[in-house]
């Protein structure tokens, strides 16, 4: 079990980014910003949170938003996970969690994290494609292609199955 604690780094200095990954216990959303400014810092923590799953060439994508901020995604396969166990949930009120972090990509340092219950349909449908998702050959390939042309927005709009 790892500890997250504000105001601590928990990971390198790295870049800008938005990193999606499942584990037994659920999903774990991790943005990354450098130096975010009060607005992105008042969205992440007080906005209302929106999600959606899209597919593309195969690849699962995880966006997100955080009040009025820009939509967000983030490439999923689940063949670069740690292994896990994770079931569809079977009651209509229940849904994945997800741990969203928000981090200063300049020092690694947490600035804020939350953890969000998703909503049923979404985490049925997250289940059943990572359940469904082929073996990705030329992954970084695929994903360099979607990148350089297709906008978060075609994205979320082109495969979204939610």
């Amino acid at each position: 079990m790892n500890t997250y604690e504000v105001g601590k780094q928990i990971i390198p200095p790295c870049t800008d980014g938005v990193r999606f990954d499942l584990t037994s216990s659920g999903a774990v959303l991790l943005i990354t910003m450098e130096n975010p400014t009060t607005k992105e810092k008042r969205d992440f923590k007080n906005g209302v949170p929106q999600f959606a799953v899209s597919v593309v060439e195969d690849i699962i994508f995880f966006l997100c938003r955080f009040g009025t901020g820009p939509w967000m995604e983030a490439p999923y396969n689940k063949y670069l996970s740690k292994p896990f166990i994770l079931s569809a949930p079977t009651e209509q009120s229940d849904g994945l969690s997800l741990h969203a972090m928000l981090v200063d990509a300049s020092t690694g340092v947490l600035i804020a994290q939350k953890l969000i219950g998703l909503e049923h349909d979404l985490s049925v449908k997250i289940v059943e494609l990572v359940s469904k998702q082929p073996e990705l050959k030329n992954y970084n390939d695929r994903l360099n292609r979607i990148f350089s042309t297709m906008s978060t927005q075609d994205i979320l709009e082109a495969g979204n199955v939610n």
